[in-house]
C-alpha cells in the first residue's frame, strides 16, 4: 500500500542476474495495486523479484515449476 506518490520499479531476474521481465517502472499514486505475472514464456527455475521505490528496496525469490 502506497501512502504517497512513488516511482516503483519491479523487475524479474534469472540466477545470472539477467533481466527476464520488467513488470513496472512508473509513478504510482497513493493506494493499493496488484500486478500479475505470467510465467508462460519463462523457463522453469529460480528467479529474483526486485522492487525498488524511493528509499526502499527488497528482493525475493520465486521458483517456477512446469
Amino acid at each position: 500500500r502506497l501512502l504517497e506518490t512513488e516511482h516503483i520499479s519491479i523487475n524479474i531476474y534469472d540466477m545470472l542476474g539477467n533481466l527476464v521481465e520488467e513488470l513496472t517502472n512508473e509513478n504510482y499514486n497513493p493506494g493499493m495495486y496488484k500486478l500479475e505475472f505470467s510465467s508462460e514464456d519463462v523457463a522453469p527455475g529460480t528467479y529474483f523479484i526486485r522492487m525498488t521505490a524511493t528509499g526502499f528496496s527488497t528482493t525475493n525469490t520465486t521458483t517456477i515449476v512446469k
